[in-house]
């Protein structure tokens, strides 16, 4: 049963991580540059690695600079949704979302 679980939730794992990694790629593909994206610790840590990163206590502490677009596995009130990603998940059985938001601000800024 152990091995069940193990294999069922490194596929959900896996399969969770290609889909943020394609919304981050959809972001790039726009033109946004990597300091405006918050993609979560993997992403931010990779392009932004800087022991010394100040931190404003506002936005999230994982090296974000701005969070004009933001991945995220929910919608946050008061951001807009820019698009929607969706993954198979097998434990629950259910398709599964990314979001990509956008801060309303910032959508305007890039017309």
């Amino acid at each position: 049963m152990i091995y069940f679980f193990s294999v069922v939730e490194t596929h959900d794992f896996f399969n969770f991580q290609k889909c943020r990694w394609k919304a981050i790629a959809y972001l790039k593909n726009k033109g946004i540059p990597n300091n405006e994206i918050d993609g979560g610790f993997e992403f931010n840590g990779w392009y932004k690695t800087n022991p010394l990163y100040p931190n404003d206590g506002i936005r999230s502490w994982w090296w974000v600079d701005k969070d004009n677009y933001i991945i995220s596995e929910k919608e946050i009130t008061g951001i807009a949704t820019d698009t929607i990603f969706l993954y198979q998940r097998y434990l629950p059985y259910q398709l599964d979302t990314v979001f990509s938001l956008a801060r309303k601000d910032s959508v305007e800024n890039r017309k």
